[in-house]
């Protein structure tokens, strides 16, 4: 059985991941779409190359929160009230991901260019930058509450 601080550790190295991957996305790259040509098959690769890095992630920080909700394999400085506002922040931030941002990463792969679908791209990923955030947060408070 893997060791329970372990499970946490990664989770916790998987949120804050995620929480540099949507901080860069939304101040640098988000905004470099503007600058995209009509014609430019970009949104194509960008579609292609941003999920092999973050799909992984997103699985892993899921699975290891979901064990952390267990109570035989969720560390004792980790109260599962923590535990469970921590999961429904990620539930918040993938259903941000698969009802609003993926649906307009389609629309561009479609019809190129669009500048109302960047900025809603880039309004929608400020609530998963934030959702993120307060993760990392979150773990990095609890990893400071189990320090001796």
């Amino acid at each position: 059985m893997i060791p329970s601080d372990l499970i946490f550790i990664t989770h916790c190295l998987a949120t804050l991941a995620m929480c540099g991957i949507v901080w860069f996305v939304q101040i640098v790259h988000y905004p470099l779409m503007h600058h995209v040509d009509q014609e430019d098959t970009y949104f194509i690769h960008n579609s292609r190359r941003t999920r092999r890095i973050v799909m992984p992630l997103m699985l892993l920080e899921f699975t290891t929160g979901f064990l952390l909700i267990l109570r035989d394999v969720r560390p004792d400085y980790l109260p599962m009230g923590v535990a469970g506002v921590g999961m429904l922040l990620l539930a918040g931030s993938w259903f941000i991901t698969f009802h609003y941002q993926i649906p307009r990463h389609q629309i561009l792969i479609q019809t190129r260019y669009n500048g109302q679908i960047v900025r809603e791209l880039v309004r929608f990923n400020w609530i998963r930058t934030l959702l993120w955030t307060i993760r990392s947060s979150i773990c990095g408070w609890v990893l400071l509450q189990a320090l001796p």
